[in-house]
């Protein structure tokens, strides 16, 4: 379990052994161990909430974020240091991502003369759940950027969420007078010349060798991945204009309807249930954007007035719309 390892081997930097993080959560001696594992998604932030916890370190998502190259993007983090070009280094990212994390996508949109790098799903179930992940991947971002040369710098880096507490981090980490807080997307911002800029240390033939490495673990990802998974994955990458067509969804996971409902029915789940979960999700992360309006997010949802998806919210969480923006959780 990388995450296990991960957060284990950050805890311990702060004075807490990895025995009394294991026995905090829960967890066998023997889950350093099982490198490949993958854990359930609230497993997942549950561990995060009960790292911070014990360390006490409210700016933990930035201080893993800058281990994240060392302890949980292998061979991914080896495979963009080889590479022949920053853009050849994002295209490693986003073929492998899924190696590291389901749970963070992001959309590389070159205009005129600048990059941007805009997290486009972001998840928790907590603001601090929903900021912990937008810092670690920011934070992994801004590294693979620098790590291309000295003159490779962001020109922008902006939150999609308010100032923290824990502002000096972010400025030492990023740059005092780039970070801005309040905005309407999580995104990083450079000059698009640095896409063709070349790593200082590369070899071809290490690249292609982990390359190898990388096509073969995602593979045996995708097989083990339980179809149920796959298909929310799908339905969320497709934004706010979701709309549930299973059959779509069973072309692209290249079967039939009938087959991918066989499928759904031995993980006990059903097609509408995790549509209902994609939805949710999306609606989630709109609605943490300060910038926008209950009344908006439902227009950008594709509904007709805002009660009726007060109404479809609440179906799929439990809870209304402005519940959720409380902090009451769904």
């Amino acid at each position: 379990m990388r995450l296990v390892r991960g957060l284990a081997e950050l805890v311990e930097t702060a004075g807490v052994s990895r025995a009394d993080f294991l026995r905090n959560a829960q967890l066998p001696p023997n889950a350093l161990e099982a490198a490949d594992a993958r854990l359930p998604r609230s497993e997942s932030f549950r561990l995060c909430e009960l790292s911070i916890a014990l360390t006490g370190d409210d700016a933990l998502g930035l201080h893993w974020g800058e281990r994240l190259t060392e302890h949980i993007f292998t061979p991914v983090s080896h495979l963009v240091a080889h590479a022949a070009t920053l853009r050849q280094a994002f295209e490693a990212v986003s073929q492998f991502q899924r190696l590291v994390t389901d749970e963070c996508n992001y959309d590389l949109i070159e205009e005129g003369d600048f990059v941007h790098v805009r997290l486009r799903t972001l998840v928790g179930d907590t603001v601090r759940m929903h900021r912990f992940a937008a810092e670690m991947f920011m934070v992994s971002i801004h590294r693979l950027i620098r790590s291309f040369g000295a003159a490779s710098r962001p020109t922008r880096v902006d939150f999609g969420y308010d100032m923290p507490s824990y502002i000096a981090e972010y400025q030492r980490i990023f740059g005092v007078e780039i970070v801005r807080f309040g905005q309407p997307h999580t995104c990083i911002v450079f000059d698009r010349g640095l896409m063709n800029a070349a790593p200082p240390h590369k070899d071809d033939d290490v690249h292609d060798a982990l390359q190898s490495i990388a096509l073969q673990r995602i593979t045996r990802l995708t097989q083990r991945t339980p179809y149920s998974v796959r298909v929310r994955e799908h339905l969320v990458q497709q934004g706010p204009q979701l709309r549930a067509d299973m059959g779509q969804v069973a072309r692209a996971l290249g079967m039939s309807v009938r087959s991918l409902r066989r499928r759904l029915d031995v993980e006990n789940k059903t097609f509408q249930a995790i549509a209902n979960e994609a939805h949710s999700a999306i609606a989630k992360q709109l609605l943490r954007d300060k910038q926008r309006t209950i009344q908006e997010v439902a227009y950008e949802m594709g509904f007709s007035d805002a009660s009726a998806f007060h109404r479809a919210f609440k179906r799929w969480t439990g809870i209304t719309p402005r519940s959720f923006l409380l902090g009451k959780t769904g």
